[in-house]
């Protein structure tokens, strides 16, 4: 532990010896080369605890953290980081078409499709009507291009809302933050080469897995902005025309239709009395007769039995 202690110790000297003899001496000139082109110091905690700087002193990290953090006003980049998106609804004619062609206008242009769903609903008339809801991105240079496409095939935009997230600061920031943390892990790694106990080993290794957790979440939130910057995303709900109200015709007074009319209700009541005449020919004549005859017979012969009991 000592003998690294040691090395460390003379190899941290070297390095400040370096850094002073190659900065030139000038008189009122801030000189940023020798804060930009420093090595990357291991962590505070680690660096005291293994004995490479006294409690109470600044390690070389916070000096450089210091002097790099960004004022509010300044930025490092060219150009400012805007996520750029959009959010529709349309009234169409068809929407199920309308789904189709704005996905296949979001991949001519070199985007994708989120998400797309379609679903059918009944109004109040019975009818049944499809909507559907689709989410594309595109790139976004050509979002002013990709909404006229979209709303030129649309009989009523119902609404519309376009909106811009400034996250400059914030990409500045993790930036970075994401900088010093990469020159963190590679200080890291130069004195685990350089560790022999197995205690030391152990501590650089967490904090070396620590700084490595962190370096994957900032690396993660800025490929988010790097691709949000580039491509925008758009919402678009479509939904069908509504059915519009029924007309009712008013008809006035026609003789004609009513004399026809009336004609036409003589023809059903004498179709129907006529119906029930041929009803009682054919049905009632046989019924009468097969009820009739044996009651005639039976009627006779009584007569004929009163006739001989009297004489």
């Amino acid at each position: 532990m000592n003998d690294l202690r040691k090395l460390s110790m003379i190899g941290l000297l070297l390095l400040i010896a370096a850094a002073c003899s190659s900065a030139p001496l000038q008189t009122n000139t801030l000189d940023t080369s020798a804060s930009v082109n420093q090595p990357a110091q291991p962590p505070p905690g680690v660096a005291r605890e293994m004995g490479l700087i006294a409690d109470g002193e600044f390690a070389p990290q916070d000096e450089a953290q210091i002097a790099q953090e960004p004022s509010d006003d300044s930025q490092p980049f060219g150009q400012r980081v805007i996520l750029k998106n959009a959010s529709l609804t349309l009234t169409v004619e068809t929407p199920a078409t309308r789904i189709t062609e704005i996905a296949a206008m979001a991949e001519a242009m070199g985007g994708w499709v989120v998400s797309s769903n379609s679903y059918t609903t009944t109004n109040s008339a019975g009818d049944e009507t499809t909507s559907g809801t689709i989410v594309v991105r595109v790139p976004a240079e050509r979002l002013d291009e990709a909404l006229a496409q979209i709303k030129s095939g649309a009989l009523k935009i119902d609404n519309e809302n376009i909106t811009g997230d400034d996250v400059t600061q914030q990409y500045v920031d993790l930036s970075s933050r994401l900088e010093n943390l990469q020159a963190s892990e590679q200080q890291l790694r130069e004195i685990m080469d350089k560790a022999v106990r197995v205690a030391d080993v152990l501590e650089v290794q967490r904090e070396l897995t620590n700084v490595r957790g962190e370096i994957e979440v900032i690396q993660g939130r800025l490929n988010y902005f790097n691709e949000a910057a580039a491509f925008s995303s758009i919402s678009v709900s479509v939904i069908p025309q509504p059915p519009g109200p029924v007309e009712v015709q008013t008809i006035g007074w026609n003789p004609g239709t009513t004399a026809e009319n009336a004609l036409g209700a003589l023809v059903s009541v004498l179709q129907s009395l006529l119906d029930a005449a041929i009803t009682v020919v054919i049905v009632g004549v046989p019924l009468a007769l097969l009820v009739s005859i044996p009651l005639w017979l039976i009627w006779r012969s009584r007569r004929r039995g009163f006739s001989r009991s009297a004489s």
